[in-house]
């Protein structure tokens, strides 16, 4: 590409957090400031420093944040800008500013950083180009990554013993973490597809499901049609949608649905609570089904 990187990097800007994430979302930025160039020569500046709120030299945390220590991510360019009508939109799913791309990668951008903890901050006039700060806090390791490595306990947030319960995600790293989650944790016996063609599959072949947890957003199937699948085949085990979007309406299941909605990036006390949303709609099911 036509664009140039230039660097500056602090060398305390450190931080626990999930590097194929903070990957995918470096790249991302550098994306979007390199198509802002649209073809043209320009310099993408990429900068990480580390700010401490609470300290005397740095006292208010930016809107939605808490005081401590974060990583603090800044990719600018001198591009095209974005309109002031455009900038509440630029995270909306499959919404896009330039003629290539999808629309995905900021909506994607903004659930990671959510996801550990985090924020974003953009800048940006029509003609003079934009930046975007990222802060994230220097302990965001993933609670549930780490919940993940540990057993099963009487005092465990969700317990799932006995149960074989499927999960559906076409991000493979999301899918690993929250299937051992599942195993180690919630001590459930654990199967996953990437994504509902391979789900729907797999229950053809009589493979026992008592709980599935479900992407909304993926290929060939979505969360949705593969909800509606299994409910026309007459399979109705409880189902949690997991989206990062707070739009998804569920009132094509039913008003007494066993169908509930994960909010992406996700605490594990949040798991136990769709699942039991999800359950008590399952019996409320059986429960309309009886003679």
């Amino acid at each position: 590409k036509d664009a140039t990187l230039a660097f500056h990097v602090r060398d305390d800007a450190q931080l626990e957090a999930d590097a194929v994430q903070i990957d995918q979302l470096v790249v991302q930025l550098v994306q979007n400031a390199e198509r802002a160039y649209d073809g043209k020569p320009g310099t993408i500046r990429v900068e990480l420093d580390r700010l401490d709120f609470g300290t005397p030299a740095v006292t208010v945390p930016p809107e939605g944040l808490g005081y401590g220590a974060y990583a603090v991510l800044r990719v600018a360019d001198h591009g095209c800008g974005i309109a002031p009508e455009d900038l509440p939109h630029i995270f909306d799913p499959f919404y896009s500013g330039f003629t290539r791309g999808r629309g995905l990668g900021l909506a994607a951008a903004l659930g990671i950083v959510r996801g550990h903890g985090g924020g974003i901050a953009v800048e940006s006039s029509p003609g003079a180009g934009t930046a975007m700060t990222i802060y994230l806090p220097c302990d965001a390791g993933d609670e549930l990554a780490r919940a993940a490595e540990a057993p099963a306990s009487p005092e465990a947030p969700l317990s799932l013993r006995g149960l074989d319960v499927l999960v559906v995600d076409d991000e493979p790293s999301v899918r690993a973490v929250l299937v051992r989650y599942l195993e180690n944790a919630a001590a459930a016996n654990v199967h996953h597809a990437a994504d509902g063609v391979q789900a729907l599959a797999m229950i053809a072949r009589n493979v026992r499901i008592d709980i599935a947890f479900v992407d909304v957003s993926m290929p060939n199937l979505n969360g949705v049609q593969l909800v509606e699948s299994l409910r026309a085949s007459g399979r109705t085990f409880p189902v949690v949608l997991m989206t990062g979007h707070a739009e998804l309406d569920l009132a094509r299941f039913g008003d007494e649905s066993s169908v509930a909605v994960l909010l992406k990036p996700f605490r594990l006390d949040e798991i136990g609570v769709a699942l039991a949303l999800a359950r008590r709609g399952e019996a409320a099911l059986r429960e309309r089904a009886q003679p």
